[in-house]
């Protein structure tokens, strides 16, 4: 029996725009993009970073102090992250119904910190959730399956009773390996109509 529902933030309960942020900067470079993107998000300054373990300040300084020739990309990309996700206001309609109808509703999110508040302080589907996980929480960045784990022990659920949403297919089986049954979210209109179907 389904009680719980487990949303995704990125590319889920909000529209993701890393590449296209980096883009703006770029231009139409997408190859630079990812190149970039993957520069940053694996670099240790981003991790001090995303567990909020140094302020920005002190992050910028040591990425400008290993990639001179990348840093004023970097430095715009920080200082732009706000920009990155796009409300999606009709799933978070979506999510009241669902909670009127008497289901959980759970976030979970391979954010960091500093990007998690950053993109869902003050948002209003907040009134809807139950509970969340963000990987900071943890320790870890992309921290399949141990962030599935957690969120079942953290709220004592059933694997069997949730369903989980999510834009990455890795995610996905990630979850399923936990036992707990997932949706690919290939588009806002495909993920509109599941939700209604429930």
């Amino acid at each position: 029996m389904l009680k719980s529902i487990i949303f995704d933030v990125g590319g889920v309960v909000l529209g993701y725009r890393m590449l296209e942020c980096l883009m703006e900067y770029l231009g139409d470079d997408i190859e630079e993009a990812k190149r970039l993107g993957d520069l940053i998000f694996s670099d240790e300054a981003w991790l001090d970073l995303d567990r909020g373990a140094k302020p920005i300040v002190d992050s910028l300084i040591a990425f400008r102090e290993k990639y001179p020739d990348d840093y004023p990309a970097i430095e715009w990309f920080i200082s732009h992250a706000q920009r990155m996700p796009v409300g999606r206001p009709r799933v978070w309609e979506q999510m009241k119904r669902l909670k009127e109808k008497g289901y959980n509703i759970y976030i979970l999110s391979n954010y960091s910190e500093f990007l998690f508040s950053l993109h869902t302080d003050g948002l209003p589907f907040w009134q809807y959730v139950d509970g969340k996980v963000v990987s900071y929480e943890i320790h870890k960045i992309k921290p399949e399956p141990e962030i599935y784990k957690y969120l079942l022990k953290k709220y004592n659920l059933k694997g069997e009773e949730c369903l989980f949403f999510d834009d990455r297919r890795e995610n996905c089986e990630g979850a399923e390996k936990c036992g707990i049954p997932a949706v690919l979210v290939t588009s806002e209109d495909q993920f509109l109509s599941k939700l209604k179907g429930l």
